[in-house]
């Protein structure tokens, strides 16, 4: 039995008054929060939320567990007795509760079957990993290879979800095995995978100096290969997604463009005088097209 089930079960308590629809009662729950776990027990509050995010039964409360633990982790609290020295929740508590809550957490990125709460996560963890380095979660990069090349789609997007906003997790890899990686996601059969992939590939762009990125040029043609099938498929709100993110990207490096420019700009042509499309979906294409010009 893990030393935070316990504790865990009468946390879940608690947040069930969180969520309470009544203010009174979730004023009460949140004063609970801070001053019967937060600012006394910080170490059993988050390994107990991490326990939850991995074995809760219910998808609401796993959910709400990865936001709780997100919020509180790295929220500024006193941490002596002068009011000016403050530390984040996270950094009062023993390295041992730090790695207990990285491996539920990484648990969770296994198992969990909810695709909402497996985006917040996602998010949790890339807040920990941002809020500690590159260097402070060894076991997480070999956990979003595997993930990256896992027969469930839902592992595969997560991976690339990270990525997104971790992208100097990928910085010590080669310009050519990164176009490798994210060449073959481009292409996955899964549009849930294609879009967050490219959604990474441009913050990976974005995080590259000027001197990496003439050799991710040619990852250009397969990013642009993500737009068609989602127009295809009448995904608007994902092809919406994907041209704000190659908006993103001109704005910061157009030169990267300049070999898929004809095909870009002709696409974005299409897409916005097409008026069987929604008004969002034509004015982001025209978006594209002025930022290119």
């Amino acid at each position: 039995m893990s030393s935070y089930e316990q504790t865990a079960a009468l946390l879940k308590g608690l947040m069930s008054n969180l969520m309470s629809t009544d203010n009174n009662v979730r004023s009460q729950a949140e004063t609970a929060l801070n001053s019967e776990w937060r600012d006394v027990q910080p170490q059993t509050l988050l390994g107990s939320l991490a326990f939850l995010v991995h074995r809760d039964n219910e998808a609401t409360a796993r959910a709400f567990a990865a936001v709780l633990l997100r919020r509180i982790a790295f929220q500024d609290v006193k941490a002596g007795d002068n009011k000016e020295d403050e530390r984040t929740v996270w950094s009062l508590v023993p390295n041992g509760v730090h790695q207990a809550v990285k491996n539920e957490l990484l648990g969770a990125l296994k198992d969990e079957t909810d695709r909402g709460t497996r985006h917040k996560l996602c998010d949790t963890i890339s807040e920990i990993t941002n809020n500690e380095g590159e260097n402070e979660w060894a076991d997480l990069l070999p956990a979003l290879y595997a993930c990256a090349q896992d027969g469930n789609a839902s592992l595969r997007e997560s991976a690339y979800r990270v990525f997104s906003s971790c992208p100097y997790l990928l910085s010590g890899q080669s310009p050519d095995s990164v176009n490798s990686a994210f060449g073959g996601a481009f292409q996955d059969g899964d549009a849930t995978v294609r879009l967050a992939a490219l959604q990474a590939s441009v913050q990976y762009i974005l995080a590259a100096t000027d001197k990496q990125r003439p050799a991710l040029a040619p990852m250009m043609p397969q990013m642009l290969g993500v737009l068609e099938p989602l127009q295809r498929d009448g995904d608007e709100d994902g092809l919406t997604e994907a041209l704000s993110a190659l908006i993103e990207a001109a704005e910061e490096t157009p030169k990267l463009f300049r070999a898929v420019l004809d095909s870009l700009v002709t696409f974005a042509t299409t897409i916005g005088k097409n008026d069987a499309l929604e008004a969002t979906t034509r004015q982001t294409a025209m978006e594209l097209l002025v930022t290119l010009a």
